[in-house]
C-alpha cells in the first residue's frame, strides 16, 4: 500500500514539475483576463456566463487538462510498469492520479483567474457573490466529470490503438474530435428527449438565476457520473487487450 501511494505521488510530481504544465495554465489565465477586458465584464454574473459556453469547456479546459496529463498519464513507461508488476495496479494508479489532478486543475482554473482579476477589478465581486456557492459547485462538478469522462475514453483508445501510442502528440487534439462526435446525437436525434439527456456533455447551459439549487448538481450530472463508472469498468475488463508498445520495443 505504501509503495502504491509513493508511486501515485511520484506520478503527480512528474506532471507538476513539467514547465509545460505552468505554461498552459498561464495561457489560460491570460485568456480569462483578456476575456474579461474585451467584454467589459464588471460583475460576477457576467463573468460566470463563460462557464455555460460549450466551446470554453471543450476547446479550452479539456484540451489543456489533457495536454497537461500527456506526459504523466498518456504515455508508456516500462519503468512504471516494472515497478507496479501488474497492469491493473498501473491502470488504477493512473485513474487516481487523473482524478486528483483534474479536480485540482478545474478548481484552480475557476478561482485563480477570479482572484487575479479581482486585484485589478475589485468591482467584479459584487454583493451577490455569497449566493454563487451553488453555481460554482455545479461548474466544478460538471467540468470535473466531463473532463474525467473524456480522458478515460482517450486512455482506453490510447492503450488499445497502437498507432496513437506511436504519436502521443495527437492526444491533446482528441478532445476536439470527441466534441464533434458528442454533438452528433443532438443533431441526429434532436426530437428524442431521452437521448438528448443521456448524451448531454455540454457545459450545462443553466440560465443564471436565483432559483439555482443543489438539486441541479445531482440531477444534471448523474448521467455523466454513471458513464464515468461505465468507462472505468470497461478499462478493467479490457486491460488484457491493451498494448504497451515499449514492451514490444524492449523485446525487439
Amino acid at each position: 500500500m505504501m509503495k502504491n501511494r509513493g508511486y501515485i505521488l511520484e506520478k503527480i510530481r512528474l506532471i507538476y514539475i513539467q514547465p509545460l504544465t505552468y505554461i498552459l495554465w498561464v495561457l489560460h489565465l491570460g485568456f480569462m483576463v483578456v476575456y474579461q477586458k474585451f467584454n467589459n465584464i464588471s460583475s460576477m454574473r457576467e463573468y460566470c456566463e463563460i462557464f455555460w459556453m460549450d466551446y470554453y469547456l471543450w476547446m479550452i479546459v479539456i484540451p489543456l487538462i489533457t495536454a497537461t496529463h500527456r506526459i504523466g498519464i498518456f504515455n508508456v513507461s516500462y519503468y512504471s510498469l516494472s515497478r507496479c508488476n501488474d497492469i491493473r495496479v498501473h491502470i488504477r494508479t493512473d485513474m487516481i492520479v487523473m482524478i486528483i489532478s483534474t479536480l485540482f486543475l478545474v478548481i484552480t482554473g475557476m478561482f485563480v483567474p477570479i482572484s487575479f482579476i479581482q486585484i485589478f477589478e475589485p468591482c467584479l465581486i459584487d454583493k451577490t457573490f455569497s449566493n454563487q456557492i451553488v453555481l460554482f459547485m455545479y461548474v466544478f462538478v460538471r467540468y470535473s466529470l466531463v473532463a474525467i469522462f473524456v480522458q478515460l475514453i482517450i486512455y482506453l483508445l490510447y492503450f488499445c490503438v497502437t498507432k496513437i501510442q506511436q504519436n502521443s502528440y495527437v492526444v491533446p487534439a482528441m478532445p476536439f474530435i470527441l466534441f464533434v462526435i458528442s454533438a452528433l446525437p443532438t443533431m441526429i436525434f434532436s426530437n428524442n428527449r431521452f437521448i438528448l439527456e443521456v448524451l448531454n456533455y455540454s457545459a450545462g447551459g443553466i440560465i443564471y438565476g436565483e432559483d439555482l439549487s443543489f438539486n441541479y448538481i445531482i440531477s444534471l450530472n448523474v448521467h455523466v457520473f454513471l458513464q464515468v463508472l461505465l468507462v472505468g469498468g470497461m478499462l478493467h475488463f479490457m486491460k488484457n487487450h491493451m498494448e504497451f508498445m515499449e514492451y514490444e520495443n524492449k523485446s525487439a
